[in-house]
């Protein structure tokens, strides 16, 4: 049984053991599929005609999920054909469907956002004393922080479906949230022994976030411990400026006399951040997205 790998952190793709790559016709079909991949578990006929054609009579909307689903499999046998008359039996063991529901077969499914999600899971419930000291859980996060191409599905929206782009968003920042968080514990985590890994990943986090006033104090520390005094001090006035112009507002007191320390060269050189942001937590689990019309939605 082949294995159907999605990329969804960037621009959406599909291609079957890595090799065979999906041509999926229609918007309605990648959305299905993507659907169906990110919320592991079968799925109402109803609720998915709902989600993707909203504003279709019932009739109208089932009527379009059967054509959208059969498109679905045409694309998988195509690709399939070359296993001759294994093909349909291939593509019933992706897909399981009966009367009443959709889903995937998740034995023969992998995400890049599953593998995402798991990688930042288990530094949550690792044993260490320090992340920093950790090379399992620092390997991990570097390996998380790759496969984030891009924010979920990349330019992809379905403007005729209200809620489907709900979802869309607010998964999306979900994983935004866990990247953030990522870039910044691997950031602490390189400050005093590679402090050209600590840029990297700062400067990643403040492409995202280029309000985050803890980033840009790491920032300039790290630029200071590596001699670029100039570089450190014109970073605070990056600062000022991304403050001003995106919040209204001045750099804490914080950020101003870490400023003057580097300014006057009393800045102490040792390290003094915490080791690690990701601490031991519960595993991630489904978020709780509330109610929304017409959305199956999973815990």
């Amino acid at each position: 049984m082949p294995t159907l790998h999605l990329v969804c952190l960037g621009a959406f793709s599909a291609t079957l053991d890595e090799q065979s790559p999906l041509t999926l016709r229609t918007d309605k079909v990648r959305a299905l599929l993507a659907y169906l991949a990110l919320e592991a578990r079968p799925h109402r006929r109803q609720a998915l005609a709902s989600l993707l054609w909203p504003n279709f009579a019932d009739d109208a909307a089932l009527t379009n999920l059967r054509t959208t689903l059969h498109r679905l499999r045409q694309s998988v046998e195509k690709v399939m054909a070359g296993s001759g008359p294994n093909a349909a039996s291939g593509v019933d063991g992706l897909l399981v469907i009966n009367r009443q529901t959709l889903a995937l077969n998740f034995n023969c499914v992998e995400t890049d956002v599953q593998r995402f999600e798991t990688l930042i899971n288990s530094c949550k419930v690792h044993a260490h004393n320090s992340l920093a000291e950790c090379n399992a859980c620092v390997s991990r996060l570097t390996q998380a922080v790759a496969l984030y191409q891009d924010e979920l599905l990349a330019g992809f929206n379905l403007g005729d479906a209200v809620a489907f782009e709900e979802w869309l968003a607010l998964r999306r920042e979900g994983l935004r949230q866990s990247l953030l968080e990522a870039l910044y514990t691997l950031a602490l985590a390189y400050e005093e022994r590679a402090p050209d890994k600590t840029q990297h990943y700062v400067r990643q986090l403040l492409a995202l976030e280029s309000w985050r006033e803890d980033a840009h104090r790491l920032l300039m520390r790290s630029l200071a411990r590596s001699g670029q005094i100039s570089s450190a001090l014109a970073q605070y006035q990056s600062c000022r400026q991304q403050l001003a112009a995106e919040l209204g507002i001045q750099p804490d007191p914080e950020t101003t006399a870490l400023y003057e320390e580097i300014r006057t060269g009393k800045m102490h050189l040792s390290a003094a951040a915490p080791a690690s942001t990701i601490t031991a937590a519960p595993s991630i689990k489904q978020q709780d997205w509330g109610e929304m019309p017409a959305v199956e939605v999973f815990h």
